[in-house]
């Protein structure tokens, strides 16, 4: 049997908690305990951890005790892994044979506690800490203490955990001297909901407005031939074409606002992330369409020699490029605040193929890219 075939049989032993396949393999090379390795640099512990496969742990334990110490290309530890999926039993027995990885840190500062507290697993927290209270004093990037984390995620539970144990940690403050209620506030995002709302508000009433009062007026009187009539818009007469574009722009925009307004009122949890796309979808939609129909208006009620002077093509086109600007700056910021999720969704041991289709697509590019990078990385080494 090649040797990549052993290293699948002994992974899927060790996932599966196939106790009997795994104490053949290791019979017949006791060699693969310590020396093979899986995806980001795992060991044994680590699989069996992430898919909480008590009987492997112990197993393994029992046939080299220092795999509890070693950590994975994240620096994450199996206590680690076990205190992101929630996994007790194994957490507690990786803690009998490794006390010292309380302290261990991952790759973004986290030791098991700030883990535990984050993932809101308040029974392998209240274990951590009847181990060692020390750990969960350790600060954060920006001197975060792990109730910020708590609060942060919306850990409610784990936060009052922490707080009956370690009440003197509820008025520090972190790096930017913010306490948590500060956290609160700005994880709740309250001022950028109220601003947008502003914005969807004023888009659908300039949609409203332009629609009852179109460029160039309405006529006055009828027409003695019936060409038009009173009440009539002065632009359907004498720019069908434009005012038919300028109608379908305005009622998208009308439409897009009132969507944005819709989502942003009643928070359509299906998803974050579905959330956040679907609220900036309609947002620009909305800024596209009332800025065509802006267009459009200024064209009729502007003599052709002014529209079609030097100068204002010119300000036209700068008013398309920092249109373009501002269309790229918010693709660029949903992108980054995509990669972040992905970020902490994989630092949490989180199942990502549960995510639609289209948030996988970005993260296989991420994935490409980190993977592209740590080559890099080892090449300039």
């Amino acid at each position: 049997m090649s040797g990549e075939a052993v290293e699948k049989k002994l992974y899927n032993a060790a996932s599966k908690g196939d106790v009997t396949t795994l104490v053949h393999l290791l019979e017949e090379d006791p060699y693969l305990v310590h020396g093979v390795l899986f995806p980001y640099s795992r060991n044994l512990l680590h699989i069996a951890a992430i898919h909480g496969q008590k009987s492997i742990i112990e197993e393994v334990l029992n046939l080299n005790p220092e795999l509890a110490c070693i950590s994975d290309s994240q620096k994450s530890s199996p206590l680690h892994i076990a205190a992101a999926r929630g996994h007790v039993e194994i957490a507690s027995i990786l803690l009998s044979k490794a006390p010292e990885m309380c302290w261990q840190r991952d790759d973004q500062g986290m030791n098991p506690v700030h883990v535990a507290a984050m993932n809101g697993h308040v029974e392998i927290l209240e274990l951590l800490l009847v181990e060692s209270s020390m750990p969960a004093m350790e600060r954060l990037h920006h001197g975060q203490t792990v109730l910020h984390l708590c609060v942060k995620h919306a850990q409610l539970r784990a936060l009052k955990v922490l707080v009956e144990k370690m009440g003197d940690l509820v008025c520090t403050k972190d790096y930017d001297g913010d306490t948590l209620l500060h956290c609160a506030v700005r994880c709740n995002q309250l001022e950028m909901s109220k601003s947008i709302m502003v914005v969807v508000i004023l888009i659908a009433t300039m949609a409203f407005q332009s629609a009852t009062s179109p460029a160039g007026g309405v006529w006055s009187e009828d027409d003695a031939r019936h060409s038009y009539k009173a009440g009539k818009a002065v632009m359907a007469s004498t720019h069908p074409y434009m005012y038919k574009k300028m109608t379908l722009a305005n009622t998208m925009a009308f439409i897009c606002s009132l969507t944005a307004m819709y989502l942003f009122t009643t928070r359509i949890h299906v998803n974050n992330l579905f959330f956040m796309m679907a609220s900036w979808t309609a947002m620009l939609a909305a800024l596209l369409s009332i800025t065509i129909t802006y267009i459009a208006s200024v064209y009729m009620i502007t003599p052709d020699e002014i529209m079609h002077s030097t100068g204002n093509k010119i300000l036209l086109v700068v008013m398309l490029v920092l249109y373009g600007f501002g269309l790229i700056s918010m693709f660029v910021s949903f992108v980054i605040q995509l990669h972040q999720s992905w970020d902490n969704k994989r630092r949490r041991q989180l199942d990502l193929s549960a995510d639609a289709f289209p948030w996988r697509v970005f993260y296989w590019i991420f994935q490409q890219m980190e993977e592209t990078r740590g080559h890099f990385q080892m090449f300039q080494r």
